[in-house]
Parts: structure tokens; C-alpha cells; sequence
């Protein structure tokens, strides 16, 4: 969460904008040094979400200097550290070799797939960023849950639809490999895992990925347009009323945009940029308590263009269905899975705390039959 702001602090978010965006003049770099000296933690925070603004959302390009030098590149040895790990490094090679989106728009109707609008990267492995590798897929261990091996089967059919624009089971890639893996058939739309830990899922032997840090995300591009989308994830928040919780966000707000988290009132938020800019709110009814904290979870929303209809499911149950306002052509692009990372580090990150275990999204609105199968296979009690 973003961390309180005294009185003395007040100007630190506006001097770490500046800095990055080499518009400081000398007397604000002083002013920033000194509140780095004397405040370093909530310094810390600010420049994480500065070199993540400014690095990862815009384009995947990591920052070049002397974009983070000055006062910035030396905050804490925290810092240095967390920039220094080895996921950090590993993410950053490989968010390297994405280049600019500069194809043409690939409209899809509803029912059909995306095609890449530039070169995904391949998955980063210990042999060496960027080399190419066949992530490993946990098999079910003897005796583990048979709902996880029922899980495992279907999801292996699952993958095959073809209106699946990408698909995430979640599946702990080989030691030193920091992607999460698209699971279709050929997909190459592979995600870069930026801080979150590997832990144990829905089931034993089923992996997950924790969300603990304020700068933890799955950053990944999709391409393409769509009037219909359906995205669902299995989740299990740690505070759900401690904030608000992204599952799914678009980089900033541009047309076309999507947003999708739990917000601190305890409802399921979508928010799309409309056609004529507007930006546009679905809303459920509040489900969520803080009862639902360590609580496996299942989501899905279904945007449907053609019938102009915005529905959330919780658990394989449709929870609300509203009109849609103003229609919206989906142009996903840059994204991240449980975080979002604003243009400027006024706004504050908001990050997402607690597990991820599932992540797809379909290039159709499915049906309510098809949201309540995808539950009853994926939930981890009878």
C-alpha cells in the first residue's frame, strides 16, 4: 500500500517525477537527496514506482541512464539490492527485446483470434536471458488431490480452444526461468514474472504466484482488438478490504483500456475506455469481506460487444449484469496481472496482495455454462 505522507513529505512523489522526468532543476535534486537521507523507506517506495512507471509500463523498455542516475541511483541499499536481484535482471533482458507496437490494428470478432501484432520474447532461463526452453509443467504427484489431476486434464483441453487469446495455468517453470508460461498450443505470449514468489496453489503440488511487495506483477503484452472479451483468474486475497486488489489492468488509461480488480468497498470493478473517451464503470454489487481473505476464489467477467452487455461471475455464479454505456473496441497492449503502476507516481501503484493461481482470457463472451464449467473443473473443494 502506498505509505503515509507527513507533512515534511508531502512534495516527495512531485521531486521523483521531476527526476524522471530529467525536468528538476538543482534545488529540487538537493531537496530530494535530503529527503532520501532522512526518509529513506518511503523514498524507496516513490523511486520503485518511478523506475517501474518509467521502465516497465512504457513499451517493456528498461530506463536508460541518466534516467535513474543522480540521487536516484543510489537511495538505499534496499534498493540497490532489489534492482540487483536476479529476477529484476532477468526480467529486465527480457522485457528488453520487445520493440514498440507498430503493426497494424488486427480487429477480432467475436469468436476469433488474435494475431501477434509484434515478436513475444522467448522465456528467460537460467542458460542465459532470453534462450529458448520448454517450461517445465508440474505433473500430479501420487496421491495429491484427484481434483487436481481432473484440473490438469481439462485444462489440457482447455488450451485448445481457439478463441483463447492467452492462458495462464500458473505451471512453475524450470529453477531461473522468470516467465509464466501461455499454455495454448504454440502461444507465445508468455508473461515476465516481476518480484512475485512461486508457492503452493489450490491444491498440493499445484503452484501459485504470491504477491507480496508493492512492486510484484506479471507484465505482458497482448495484441490485438476485440468487441467481446471474457477473462477469469482463480484468486485468494490476503486483505481484501485493505485496498483496491487488480487481477487484470491495462498500462494506463488509454482508448480501449481495460481494468479489472476488487476494490476496497468489497465489489468487483471493470473499467474500459469507451470509443468516444470516456471512461466507463461496471460494477457488482460488494461480495467481498473480509472473511474472503485466504479464500480461494474464482472471478470471470464477460464484455460482450454485440449484445452490449458487461457481466461479473464470483464462483461460477453471475453476479451482475449491466448495459453497456458506451461501446468499446479492447485494445489490451501492455498490461500486468496483480498490479497496475500508473504514469506518474502521484497516483500510486496499487498492488494486489495474496495468490494468483489461474489467468485466462477468451476472445468471445462465453456463456454462463461455460464460466460455471470452468469453476466446477478449477475448484479446490468438492
Amino acid at each position: 500500500m502506498t505509505p503515509p505522507l507527513g507533512p515534511e513529505l508531502t512534495d516527495l512523489p512531485d521531486l521523483v517525477d521531476a527526476v524522471c522526468d530529467e525536468s528538476a532543476t538543482p534545488g529540487q535534486v538537493d531537496r530530494l537527496e535530503e529527503l532520501i537521507a532522512g526518509h529513506p523507506a518511503a523514498a524507496e517506495y516513490y523511486v520503485r514506482a518511478a523506475w517501474l512507471s518509467a521502465g516497465l509500463v512504457t513499451h517493456f523498455a528498461p530506463p536508460a541512464p541518466p534516467r535513474l542516475g543522480g540521487p536516484l541511483a543510489c537511495v538505499t541499499p534496499g534498493l540497490r539490492r532489489w534492482l540487483a536481484a536476479s529476477v529484476a535482471a532477468a526480467v529486465v533482458a527480457l522485457l528488453a527485446q520487445f520493440t514498440p507496437f507498430g503493426g497494424p490494428d488486427h480487429e477480432v470478432a467475436s469468436g476469433g483470434a488474435a494475431a501477434p501484432a509484434r515478436p513475444a520474447p522467448a522465456p528467460a532461463t537460467s542458460a542465459g536471458p532470453g534462450a529458448a526452453q520448454t517450461p517445465e509443467v508440474l505433473s500430479t504427484a501420487p496421491g495429491s488431490d484427484p481434483r487436481y489431476a481432473a484440473w490438469a486434464d481439462a485444462s489440457r483441453t482447455l488450451a485448445t480452444d481457439p478463441s483463447l487469446v492467452v492462458y495462464y495455468p500458473f505451471d512453475r517453470p524450470p529453477a531461473g526461468e522468470g516467465s509464466l508460461h501461455d499454455a495454448r498450443p504454440g502461444g507465445s505470449l508468455h508473461g515476465a514474472v516481476v518480484g512475485a514468489t512461486w508457492v503452493e496453489g489450490r491444491w498440493p503440488g499445484k503452484s501459485a504466484l504470491a504477491f507480496e511487495e508493492p512492486a510484484d506483477r506479471v507484465v505482458l503484452f497482448v495484441p490485438g482488438a476485440y468487441r467481446s472479451l471474457t477473462a477469469a483468474a482463480w484468486f485468494r486475497p490476503d486483505d481484501p478490504a485493505g485496498g483496491n486488489n487488480p487481477l487484470f489492468m491495462t498500462a494506463g488509461m488509454p482508448a480501449g483500456a481495460v481494468h479489472w480488480q476488487v476494490q476496497r468497498q468489497g465489489n468487483i470493478n471493470l473499467g474500459v475506455r469507451a470509443i468516444d473517451g470516456t471512461w466507463v464503470n461496471y460494477n457488482s454489487p460488494k461480495l467481498f469481506g473480509q472473511d474472503a481473505a485466504g479464500r480461494w476464489t474464482q472471478a470471470a467477467f464477460v464484455y460482450d460487444g454485440d449484445a452490449r452487455t458487461a457481466t461479473h461471475y464470483v464462483d461460477g455464479r453471475r453476479v451482475s449484469v449491466q448495459q453497456v454505456v458506451s461501446p468499446a473496441v479492447i485494445r489490451i497492449g501492455d498490461a500486468s496481472i496483480g498490479n497496475w503502476t500508473p504514469r506518474t507516481v502521484r497516483l500510486s501503484t496499487r498492488p494486489f496482495v495474496g495468490r494468483i493461481d489461474e489467468f485466462l482470457v477468451f476472445a468471445r463472451p462465453l456463456s454462463d455454462e461455460e464460466v460455471r464449467h470452468l469453476y466446477l473443473v478449477g475448484r479446490p473443494l468438492p
